[in-house]
């Protein structure tokens, strides 16, 4: 690792990698569509607890990025999409439209199915492509998510090469 005095910015050297992890937790409903005689299709709920990782091929004072950059980005979008919240796939608009029509809750679909897995590769695209993208991190990269769904049952993504 290089050191430049006197200034912030610390380039890593070739090879070497540095990772940084923020944890988030967060409740929700969801439900498997097509889960064939599983009780996961049926509506239901888990506290959910997400691991976060950076990298970057420099550090910011010492950083790769502030753990509360992290927070703010990723727990609000969090809080404002999924938590205390029901995800549905695309394909169980019905029953979105149901829960909006009796609770007045916002349902949040994506495309795919609602498995931890696929949740998991949504919160990985959603830091790179979404929440940080501009410029002040342009060099820093979420290369993996860890998603608990149970104190036993985890789906972990990692960004491909």
């Amino acid at each position: 690792m290089m050191l430049f005095k006197g200034n912030k910015i610390t380039k890593i050297a070739r090879g070497e990698k540095i990772t940084c992890t923020k944890i988030i937790e967060f409740d929700a409903g969801h439900r498997v569509f097509d889960a064939d005689e599983s009780k996961c299709e049926k509506l239901h709920g888990h506290h959910y607890v997400a691991e976060f990782t950076f990298t970057s091929d420099r550090l910011n004072n010492g950083m790769i990025i502030d753990f509360n950059v992290v927070k703010e980005k990723v727990k609000q979008w969090i809080d404002t999409n999924w938590d205390h919240n029901v995800i549905l796939s695309k394909r169980d608009e019905k029953l979105a439209e149901a829960i909006e029509n009796i609770t007045g809750q916002n349902v949040f679909l994506i495309d795919n199915n609602a498995t931890v897995e696929l949740m998991a590769e949504f919160l990985l695209n959603v830091c790179n492509d979404v929440l940080f993208i501009d410029n002040e991190f342009e060099n820093v990269v979420c290369i993996k998510v860890k998603l608990w769904e149970s104190l036993t049952s985890f789906a972990k993504v990692k960004q491909s090469s």
